[in-house]
């Protein structure tokens, strides 16, 4: 495949998805499983995904950088104080009893071996903020539910993000790791990068408004979003 191709194929999912969020709107058809259903039809008409592979790494990093970005974006403090005092218990038993279920499901059911079976719990545990907030927003429900309905997704597809990613950061070794160095070392990242989000968080605020009258101030905000991805890296 040639590069020009291949960023004419970027470009056509790019633009096939905007359709995709239209067609959500009208009929409520969530957009994310149009573009399963396209790209499992992409695998039976025999379209060759290789070339992507080359970029698959950077693409993978734009994409978690944005988003992780999108669900942080609709957490607001009163919000989260509000879910966090009336409904974390039920949040975070439900995610946990989630992961277990489809660990055990995998395991003894479909004979998977643990490690695929635990990256599987902690994946499909993970209640998507493109799917939920998109919907929770046209329908008729409280600002309280709806409130709830936000925070909870965001909380487990971030605690699911973390998660497998401290898997994958331990390599063909994971399975060895106790619960307790599992949990020490999440803590640890998950902290550091509460506190890096918080003070990038003040010090863009502050930035943005000197900076709001410049053109293209969204590309800016874009282009602190990886300038913070990348120093996290660190």
């Amino acid at each position: 495949m040639e590069t020009a191709d291949f960023i004419l194929y970027i470009g056509l999912i790019i633009f096939v998805s905007h359709l995709f969020t239209s067609f959500f709107e009208a009929t409520k058809v969530p957009d994310v499983l149009l573009l399963i259903l396209l790209g499992i039809l992409f695998n039976i008409f025999g379209f060759d995904p290789t070339p992507f592979f080359i970029s698959g790494d950077i693409l993978f990093e734009i994409a978690l950088a944005l988003i992780l970005f999108e669900a942080g974006i609709h957490l607001k403090f009163n919000y989260l104080y509000g879910a966090i005092k009336s409904s974390i218990v039920l949040i975070l038993s439900t995610y946990v009893l989630t992961i277990l279920g489809l660990l055990f499901f995998c395991q003894y059911v479909l004979l998977l071996s643990f490690s695929n079976s635990l990256f599987l719990g902690f994946i499909m545990a993970s209640i998507s903020p493109a799917v939920v907030i998109p919907l929770s927003s046209s329908m008729s429900i409280s600002e309280k539910l709806k409130s709830n309905l936000i925070i909870e997704s965001t909380l487990t597809d971030v605690l699911s993000i973390f998660f497998v990613i401290a898997l994958v950061g331990y390599g063909s070794n994971y399975e060895n790791i106790s619960a307790s160095n599992f949990l020490k070392d999440f803590s640890l990242v998950f902290i550091k990068s509460a506190l890096i989000g918080f003070f990038a968080a003040i010090v863009w605020s502050y930035i943005f408004d000197k900076i709001r009258n410049l053109p293209n101030t969204i590309f800016t905000s874009l282009a602190f979003i990886f300038i913070l991805f990348g120093i996290s890296h660190y």
